[in-house]
């Protein structure tokens, strides 16, 4: 290295001259020192074996140098050199300490476009997840309501009104005041749930039991896309039940057919109801109602033909709220329209499946659901469908009625 040195420089010649009253530079000896720095700036370094980097540096007194501007000899300048060595690894590192403001803002770009490109895969991903877990749970329910028929005779009863709420105590028929959710409780695991307050029959209802109850949330009942499991607020008080003011509500109603029949009114006692003259209710086609008391065998249409259980309209902003009037009373409430859900007539716009985006002149009558595109329905052979909001209204219409002889289109 230094050869090189001492070759470029005794090619040089040293003159030193005063320019506007200051030291003029080496001229030529500056030349030589820049191609020094240009043509030896990466030397073999072989105590590191790394590459090093050189720098050239010339030391001189300017007022003595201003003197005496005469031809310096190579062997005058020599000693004024200083050159010194530094790995290059070091001087790399030093260098990629820090990022410019442009390569900051380049990064977080470039981190957005990616984001916004990934996150519509992700959120799908997701959906299909949730879409996927709320199939299942209509399936689990369509199988708990067929072993509750083989196991009673009858497919779950409606209850007695929106004013009442499930007693363990007075069994599974027409005599219970709970509605179709309560009763399929032993049918998945959640006997316990439903055993709340039992007692013998000369007891009263255990009001702290039933308030209890009202308040125990389960999943199964919950579309994972819509709402968590979890306690919702409520206003309403049903008899025989301390007040509570969070409790349990369902994203899952039962078909109730398509025809609009009131569940009004109910005795305010047990008492009331020995002697109370309850409304015919036999003019209801689906499979749910005050006291009801439908077999699988009434399903003359096919049991592949009748919805079971359905997925229920309920409008996003009320999800929390117990506001709608399709989800204002707890699941575990009576025959009311928390519960049921209706297919309409044919003929009947109003009655067209929805999704949650979208309200509705029937509230609290429809079905629909938090997805896109359509909703889930189990039918009564145990099967689950995805039925699209745009199906045709006599094909939905003929789902609903459990035994008008019309076949269903596929």
């Amino acid at each position: 290295m230094l050869n090189r040195l001492m070759g470029i420089l005794n090619n040089n010649s040293f003159d030193m001259t005063l320019e506007n009253g200051t030291i003029g530079p080496y001229t030529r000896t500056v030349s030589a020192l820049l191609t020094i720095q240009q043509q030896l700036i990466h030397v073999g370094c072989f105590q590191w074996k790394a590459l090093c980097i050189v720098r050239v540096s010339l030391f001189v007194d300017p007022f003595r140098e201003s003197q005496r501007p005469h031809r310096r000899t190579f062997q005058e300048v020599v000693p004024m050199l200083r050159i010194t060595t530094t790995p290059h690894d070091d001087v790399r590192s030093r260098r990629l300490q820090g990022f410019t403001i442009i390569e900051l803002l380049v990064s977080i770009a470039i981190i957005a476009i990616l984001t916004a490109l990934l996150m519509p895969a992700v959120q799908a991903a997701r959906e299909a997840a949730r879409k996927a877990e709320c199939k299942s749970h209509l399936r689990q329910l369509g199988i708990a309501v067929t072993l509750h028929e083989s196991t009673h005779g009858w497919l779950p009863t409606g209850g007695w009104g929106p004013h009442w709420t499930g007693l363990p105590d007075r069994g599974y028929g027409s005599d219970q005041p709970g509605g179709w959710i309560f009763n399929v409780l032993p049918y998945v695991e959640q006997e316990s749930v439903r055993d709340l307050g039992s007692a013998s029959a000369s007891s009263a209802p255990d009001a702290s039991a039933n308030a209890a109850r009202l308040q125990s949330a389960v999943a199964l009942f919950h579309c994972p896309s819509r709402r968590s499991s979890i306690p919702y607020e409520n206003s309403r008080q049903p008899y025989y039940c301390d007040p509570v003011f969070a409790v349990a509500r369902n994203d899952y109603a039962m078909n109730g057919g398509t025809r609009l029949v009131r569940y009004d009114p109910s005795p305010e006692t047990l008492a009331d109801a020995e002697s109370f003259g309850w409304p015919d209710m036999s003019a209801v086609n689906g499979l749910t109602h005050q006291r009801s008391q439908i077999r699988l065998r009434d399903v003359t249409d096919g049991l592949t033909n009748t919805i079971m259980i359905g997925e229920k309209h309920l409008r996003r902003d009320r999800y929390s709220t117990g506001t709608d009037l399709g989800d204002n009373e707890s699941m575990y409430t009576g025959d009311l329209a928390d519960l049921v859900r209706f297919t309409g007539p044919g003929d009947d716009l109003s009655f067209r499946p929805l999704s949650d985006a979208f309200s509705t002149s029937r509230e609290g009558l429809i079905f629909g659901s938090s997805h896109a595109g359509g909703f889930h329905v189990a039918l009564c052979d145990g099967s689950v469908r995805f039925l699209s909001y745009n199906i045709s209204l006599e094909t939905f219409s003929r789902y609903g009625d459990r035994a008008d002889g019309l076949a269903v289109s596929p």
